[in-house]
């Protein structure tokens, strides 16, 4: 009865997500396909979006993907359900969630059905964030959680394709290395980049002395993922 009633979940949620990802030509929604090999690059424009020449992922050097392989995981619905066993993966460069369900891969959308989703050792989650280049909903990494949260922002640049000139060769379409900020998110929900010592501090003000000399003592940096761990569990740590 059980495996009855997983297995009606995950077909539900496999038709909910094959309807949301109808295409539409925005950044927003887009398109299902039976394997996702099609790269669309959206851009601007005054009055909408327009997009260029399409390019399958073959043609491309590099992956966009935190890990290019599927691996188990769960997905906790902005909806309140749960849908566990599902194979997942993230788009740095489009920040989606993919899924694959009876070998057809999916693209998760809108965000705002996501609330958290675990796999592969990684714990995502959307968050309402907006900044002037990309606004509106996010998904962030949670590093650690309690008083504050420290969140991980991935990025992953494009670089188009160039032909050669009497200067350089033909260069292939690729994406540049993967990038990656570091952000807090407080007890008012705020989201603030973590740019250096002092922006830190200012979010940590309650115990702002005690844990300057902390980072201080301990030879830390706010900008190397292992040492910002260490401050953020030490502060949680504080009752």
């Amino acid at each position: 009865m059980k495996k009855l009633i997983l297995l009606f979940v995950l077909l539900s949620f496999s038709r909910a997500f094959a309807q949301s990802t109808k295409f539409q030509n925005t950044p927003t929604y887009r398109i299902n396909r039976n394997t996702i090999d099609e790269f669309r690059e959206d851009k601007e424009i005054e009055g909408g979006f327009i997009t260029t020449k399409s390019l399958k992922y073959s043609e491309i050097n590099g992956n966009p993907y935190l890990r290019e392989e599927f691996s188990d995981g769960t997905i906790w619905m902005s909806d309140g359900s749960v849908v566990e066993n599902c194979s997942l993966r993230y788009n740095m460069f489009s920040d989606l969630m993919e899924y694959m369900s009876e070998g057809v891969v999916y693209e998760v959308t809108p965000k705002s059905k996501v609330k958290k989703a675990k796999f592969d050792g990684h714990i995502f989650a959307c968050f309402n964030f907006s900044e002037k280049r990309k606004p509106g909903e996010q998904y962030f990494e949670i590093l650690a959680e309690g008083k504050v949260t420290l969140l991980k922002k991935y990025s992953l640049k494009f670089i188009p394709p160039a032909p050669a000139s009497p200067y350089s060769d033909e260069q292939m379409a690729h994406f540049g290395k993967p990038e990656a900020l570091f952000y807090i998110s407080d007890n008012q929900g705020d989201i603030l980049l973590v740019r250096n010592e002092r922006t830190l501090l200012k979010v940590l003000e309650n115990k702002k002395n005690a844990m300057s000399l902390y980072i201080s003592d301990n030879h830390l940096s706010v900008l190397a993922e292992s040492d910002l761990l260490k401050i953020i569990d030490h502060y949680n740590s504080f009752r």
